[in-house]
């Protein structure tokens, strides 16, 4: 007399069970990668939205030799994205929480600049990156770029590359995905690497 047989051999259960782990694991990688992808857009936009809020004002800033945060006029204004502002009245906050700081130059090296500070306080080259490659679309209009690895030490700041209107042999519009780089891994290793952009308000 035969038997059907129902059941399931262990060997056969482990090796469904390997399957849905594969597969759960190439899911969560493509969600991983899709988010990353979405939050570097959205990065690129908030950066995008505050450069051009910058350029377009300004010409209404007279300075001293002071530095002067430049977020409550913008606030004021009603400028800044309120996804952007947190309990601070100095920094706002990107997508992926690091801090931006909008500011007159400080009379560094004489009073004719704003300076947008993008700070990176988790070594991500990526991040790092996609905040250059994003200054680097306002070539146009913007003074320079450059890069820094401490905020009490002004001599650590170094312009990288400049705008169309001031280049000569270091110019933004030409900047290669090589020097991109190079410039990203200058903050490895440091927790207090920002990127900046500067205009100056007499072009």
């Amino acid at each position: 007399m035969k038997f059907n047989e129902f059941g399931r051999s262990m060997i056969e259960m482990l090796g469904v069970l390997a399957i849905i782990g594969v597969l759960s694991v190439g899911a969560i990688a493509g969600y991983s990668k899709a988010m990353m992808k979405y939050k570097l857009n959205k990065q690129t936009e908030q950066l995008s939205w505050l450069l051009n809020v910058m350029y377009q004002y300004k010409s209404q800033w007279i300075f001293d030799d002071r530095f002067v945060s430049l977020l409550p006029y913008y606030k004021k204004l009603g400028l800044i994205p309120e996804n952007m502002l947190k309990d601070s009245n100095y920094y706002l906050y990107d997508v992926f929480g690091q801090k931006i700081d909008m500011t007159t130059n400080g009379c560094n090296p004489v009073c004719t600049g704003l300076i947008l500070h993008y700070y990176i306080n988790n070594g991500s080259l990526e991040l790092c990156s996609n905040v250059i490659k994003t200054i680097s679309n306002f070539h146009e209009v913007i003074y320079g770029l450059g890069m820094g690895q401490s905020e009490e030490d002004e001599s650590s700041y170094q312009t990288y590359f400049l705008g169309d209107k001031y280049c000569t042999t270091k110019c933004l519009k030409s900047l290669s995905l090589q020097q991109i780089d190079e410039m990203c891994r200058t903050c490895e290793g440091t927790d207090s690497c920002s990127i900046y952009a500067t205009y100056q308000i007499n072009d």
